[in-house]
């Protein structure tokens, strides 16, 4: 049996490696349905997410209730509801998400989380999106 070392190199074993990729919070602005009325399926863009960029998590964070019959999903373009599917926007509440195993996270071209209105329209309420996002355009260097 032979093993074979393919670890990065310099990469220690201690605390926090000076050549890996960070991952980073980012917060949106707060979104206040009494400036700016949701109709039912409207989409709200919360956080641009550049392109090459893994989302780790994060969370919605619902600060004022919507009214009744108001769920939100949290997504992106391409799966509305990746991070968050129907929860309630009649609640004051943090609705937190994580890694998919579908690679969902995963982001090759520019994209941005979005926030979808379901059920009824919104005229009051409000909402914010906090991420937890990290480059992963540019790895180690290939030897």
């Amino acid at each position: 049996m032979t093993t074979y070392n393919h670890t990065i190199t310099g990469g220690g074993t201690v605390g926090h490696p000076g050549n890996v990729p960070r991952p980073y919070m980012v917060q949106s602005r707060i979104f206040d349905a009494a400036d700016q009325n949701l109709s039912a399926n409207d989409v709200v863009q919360m956080i641009d997410v550049p392109d090459n960029t893994i989302v780790i998590g994060g969370c919605l964070d619902v600060l004022e209730a919507g009214g009744s019959g108001l769920t939100y999903d949290v997504g992106l373009s391409t799966d509305i509801d990746a991070f968050a599917d129907g929860v309630d926007g009649n609640a004051d509440a943090i609705y937190q998400f994580n890694l998919k195993a579908a690679g969902i996270n995963t982001v090759i071209a520019a994209d941005a989380i979005q926030v979808k209105a379901l059920g009824a329209g919104v005229t009051a309420g409000r909402f914010r999106v906090i991420a937890i996002m990290c480059d992963i355009g540019t790895g180690p260097k290939q030897t």
